[in-house]
């Protein structure tokens, strides 16, 4: 799950766990499951924090992930998106099956993993 504080209204921001990923903003929160992983990934995932653009169309995108929307069953994979700006990235690996929460202060580049 992530969670965002201190954030601007008018950014878009995109949190990832791998290949998956979530709009997020102050006043919602999705769980990201690794839903769309390869069998050949590893066993490590990077989440990040990003200030991201959305594609209109997906010919000029730079980047594709598979989106977790709120309230759908299936997820969005050919979600086109550009990066503005990185606000946080770290390597996890995780121990066991228990969901994380990542919480992260746009303002003071504050990062707590639980």
């Amino acid at each position: 799950t992530f969670i965002l504080k201190k954030s601007r209204k008018e950014k878009v921001y995109l949190g990832t766990v791998g290949e998956a990923g979530t709009i997020i903003n102050e006043n919602s929160s999705n769980l990201v499951q690794p839903i769309c992983k390869s069998a050949l990934s590893p066993n490590t995932y990077a989440l990040a924090i990003s200030e991201i653009e959305i594609c209109e169309d997906l010919d000029s995108c730079k980047e594709e992930i598979c989106l977790i929307e709120h309230g759908k069953d299936n997820p969005n994979f050919g979600f086109g998106y550009a990066t503005k700006s990185v606000l946080m990235r770290i390597l996890y690996i995780p121990l066991s099956n228990d969901p994380i929460t990542v919480t992260y202060s746009v303002k003071s580049r504050k990062l707590n993993v639980k």
